[in-house]
């Protein structure tokens, strides 16, 4: 599969810094966290694929693609190795970069995001990835939204365009997330988390 060239953002100098934000997001999510950090390092924000300004095609099918599609950006802008903090399904992103490609990462920070499932729920998602197509996800967020007022028909509407990047995104867990990590991660771990039932193990 051919990586698209993903729209991104350096500013500062320093030791480098990587920020990856949450699904349904981009990088201005982070720009807080991106304007004081930058005082200090060089801070590389991303918009993953299909989010923000970087292209949705072609559809990333795992996280593989988008861990290959930032190994591809810190290589192209050579920026590696760095301190790599996600969040949320970014923080799942930076998890899946730091075990296939070790050399890229020198730390690694991941707030708000599960690290495994329970082999019960490994099996839900996995499905969910496979049968579910984009009709059926847009149809399934359309009877949600509009459910109860003529407000929420205008927040449907404001949705709808999400259902396409919600859609890769559940067959990337379902594909990833359905199997446990096959090793520890290799490099120092910071795990972030406000709720116990997504707190991750710290693996060094």
């Amino acid at each position: 599969m051919i990586a698209p060239a993903l729209h991104h953002k350096i500013e500062g100098s320093g030791p480098h810094v990587v920020l990856l934000h949450p699904v349904g997001l981009d990088l201005t999510f982070l720009e807080p966290v991106a304007g004081e950090l930058c005082r200090s390092f060089a801070v590389l924000s991303i918009d993953l694929r299909g989010h923000g300004q970087s292209p949705a095609l072609p559809p990333a099918q795992s996280l593989d693609d988008y861990a290959d599609d930032v190994h591809l950006l810190l290589h192209t802008r050579s920026f590696a190795p760095a301190a790599v903090a996600g969040f949320s399904f970014g923080g799942m992103v930076a998890q899946h970069l730091a075990l296939k490609y070790p050399q890229d990462v020198s730390a690694l920070a991941i707030c708000a995001c599960p690290s495994t499932m329970k082999p019960e729920n490994r099996v839900i998602a996995a499905g969910r990835g496979h049968k579910r197509s984009v009709k059926e996800w847009a149809q399934s967020l359309m009877r949600h939204l509009t459910a109860g007022s003529p407000r929420n028909s205008v927040r449907a509407a404001r949705r709808m365009p999400r259902a396409i990047v919600y859609y890769p995104i559940t067959l990337a867990h379902g594909h990833r997330l359905g199997a446990p990590w096959p090793r520890s991660i290799p490099v120092p771990v910071s795990v972030r988390s406000g709720c116990r039932r997504f707190a991750c193990r710290r693996t060094r």
